[in-house]
């Protein structure tokens, strides 16, 4: 056999098992940001978790913001495909944004912590750029429907990426206030649909 094609193979070894070591870690960290959120997460304990030196959890991420970033990714975008998925996409716009906007509520009553912490918990100044380029991406699908919405006239004309940063941040707000406090309910979800849909209204 090619001796280059054993070391090829070899290194793709490597590399598959340390791609799985790291999901494993993320999954760990998942769980701690969802349990408490970003201020309860360590190096150590995801190393206690995962059963390995905190040492060697530096081989797979170089410093902790380099985890939370991809603790914060991973999360989010786990999120928004799980909140698209309950679309259905040949519905009118203004159903399927009533769908959007419940999911994601939903969610975030089903998990207030983590809802918390990919909102508004106070993070490292990377992930909360990370944060600010999901919320770019969550007002880019919003403004999709909202585009097809005011096309069918189901919307008032104006302009969409404007209106679909602004539902962001009012679906935000209400869930920017730490779990404790138990400041959202679940009373909560269908009157703050209907006031976004209103605002967006012919």
């Amino acid at each position: 056999m090619d001796i280059h094609f054993m070391a090829y193979q070899a290194t793709a070894r490597t590399e598959a098992r340390k791609v799985d070591t790291q999901q494993m870690l993320l999954r760990s960290g998942h769980r701690i940001v969802a349990r408490g959120g970003f201020s309860a997460l360590s190096m150590a304990r995801i190393a206690q978790q995962a059963g390995m030196a905190t040492g060697n959890l530096y081989r797979y991420f170089t410093d902790k913001a380099t985890l939370s970033v991809a603790l914060f990714e991973r999360a989010s975008t786990h999120e928004m495909h799980a909140v698209f998925e309950c679309v259905n996409h040949r519905a009118a716009p203004i159903v399927q944004l009533e769908m959007l906007l419940t999911a994601f509520l939903q969610r975030a009553h089903a998990n207030p912590q983590l809802a918390y912490s990919l909102v508004a918990e106070p993070v490292d100044p990377a992930v909360e750029q990370a944060r600010n380029e999901h919320r770019r991406r969550w007002a880019t699908r919003f403004q999709a429907v909202i585009e097809d919405g005011i096309e069918q006239r189901q919307f008032a004309p104006q302009p969409a990426a404007l209106a679909a940063t602004a539902l962001v941040g009012a679906m935000a707000e209400p869930l920017a206030v730490p779990p404790s406090y138990a400041s959202f309910c679940a009373s909560d979800i269908a009157p703050l649909v209907q006031f976004c849909l209103r605002a967006l209204s012919a």
